[in-house]
């Protein structure tokens, strides 16, 4: 699925959202759903323990730059600071940033300082990934499944066989390693 954004109704299940925050060893500081009146959508913000977060329309994953999902949560709790690290570096204009030295602040603070001065130890800021599920810290942990009987919506089978199946397709590159994997993949029927 290529998605461009534009579209507010696409989004993953939050089911998957949460495994693929928990198989990378991260921890769910607060999930807020934010709903738009207009277009009847609605969407999952996961706000990290580490600082970061996660939405469930994926652009910060995808693109590096925080959703307006995001800033709207951001605009809403008032002790959630904004930090730079939620943007991706490629974005920045200088790609030597020492994001460190630059304070988080709230949505409604401005402060306006120079950036080349030193900041000192106790003042600096954390370092916050842009994509926080692309680097593993531990191994998955298991979550129970539902019910055998229950049914479960086609978007959650998709993302749950694409997460299960991607490791195993990381490194195909021939022919013949796909008609590997395909011959395994019909064995276990």
């Amino acid at each position: 699925m290529i998605n461009d954004f534009e579209n507010d109704n696409s989004h993953i299940s939050t089911l998957f959202l949460l495994r693929l925050i928990r198989g990378r060893g991260l921890s769910v500081k607060q999930l807020i759903e934010v709903k738009h009146i207009g277009a009847k959508s609605s969407h999952i913000v996961a706000l990290l323990t580490d600082g970061s977060y996660v939405c469930d329309c994926c652009m910060g994953m995808s693109i590096g730059l925080p959703c307006h999902h995001y800033f709207h949560v951001l605009n809403v709790i008032p002790t959630l600071k904004f930090n730079l690290g939620v943007i991706r570096a490629r974005w920045y204009q200088d790609k030597n940033l020492n994001l460190r030295n630059i304070p988080e602040v709230e949505a409604r603070e401005a402060e306006f300082r120079r950036l080349d001065e030193d900041v000192p130890t106790s003042q600096q800021t954390p370092l916050v990934n842009s994509n926080p599920l692309q680097h593993v810290q531990q191994p998955p942990s298991s979550t129970p499944a539902p019910p055998a009987t229950q049914t479960i919506p086609a978007r959650t089978v998709f993302h749950e066989a694409t997460a299960a199946l991607g490791p195993l397709m990381n490194h195909i590159q021939t022919q013949e390693q796909l008609d590997e994997l395909l011959d395994g993949l019909n064995e276990l029927r």
